[in-house]
């Protein structure tokens, strides 16, 4: 999938710089940084 290699950066982004207790706000942000990093690579 196209956003699955950007998901993957957002991922280990989100989890090396943020601890997150609910699981779906935490999902919902990695996909604002993988859509974040997407943008940047247009």
């Amino acid at each position: 999938m196209f956003i699955d290699q950007p998901f993957k950066i957002g991922l280990a982004f989100y989890q090396s710089n943020i601890n997150v207790e609910n699981s779906e706000q935490a999902g919902l942000k990695i996909i604002r940084v993988a859509q974040t990093i997407i943008w940047s690579l247009r």
